[in-house]
């Protein structure tokens, strides 16, 4: 278990630094805008963690090669939002990408780790790389067992209000589940500003039930 923490968290903070590098760098262009414009109507605003106020409803990633996705009735959040009266509302997508020089192209940003595996309670757990704000959770034989439960773990983390600003510590949105290629049943879970607790807790839950396996990827 210590383990599993100590990946969340690497995978947690590499998320979160891309996401502070956007909200400063948009902060910074609105204050120029503001600083320009003698029109109180049109002072710009930002803000992360914002509940769309819509199902969900977007089109999956590029990560997601799935031939079909089900109707979705979860709530999403945006990574980060700007807004004035004026103007109305623009969302940003933080999709986390780094330069490769040596093949001069962009790759996705994944904090890389050695594929890792544990038993929790009668649930063998398998662990590969994978990014926080697209992690894809497969359950074998199937999801049936704990759909209520992560119904309720989502409901808990979406809606949870912390403190900390300009983060308010919840997931963002949640897409399944949906079978999976390998004859399991999957979620993608973007896991925004959450904790890592939260994401120790849909772990645990789920691994009470019957669920033989749950594999991260």
């Amino acid at each position: 278990m210590e383990r599993l923490v100590k990946t969340a968290a690497l995978v947690r903070n590499d998320y979160i630094k891309h996401l502070l590098k956007a909200y400063d760098s948009l902060k910074m262009e609105m204050l120029l805008d503001n600083i320009a414009s003698d029109d109180d109507s049109k002072t710009l605003f930002v803000l992360c963690d914002e509940e769309d106020m819509f199902p969900y409803n977007r089109s999956p990633g590029p990560m997601i090669n799935k031939s079909v996705l089900p109707e979705q009735k979860k709530y999403y959040r945006h990574d980060l939002l700007t807004y004035n009266r004026k103007r109305g509302v623009e969302t940003h997508l933080c999709w986390p990408i780094l330069e490769d020089k040596n093949k001069g192209m962009l790759v996705e940003d994944i904090p890389g780790f050695s594929p890792f595996n544990f038993q929790l309670g009668s649930t063998e757990i398998v662990v590969n790389p994978f990014p926080w704000f697209h992690c894809e959770m497969v359950f074998y034989p199937n999801a049936e067992s704990v759909k209520g439960i992560i119904d309720v773990w989502f409901n808990k983390w979406f809606n949870r209000i912390s403190e900390s600003k300009p983060l308010l510590g919840v997931i963002h949105s949640i897409l399944g589940p949906f079978n999976d290629s390998d004859d399991g049943e999957s979620y993608i879970i973007d896991f925004g500003t959450a904790s890592v607790g939260a994401f120790i807790q849909i772990l645990k839950c789920c691994s009470k039930n019957s669920v033989h396996k749950i594999v991260l990827k």
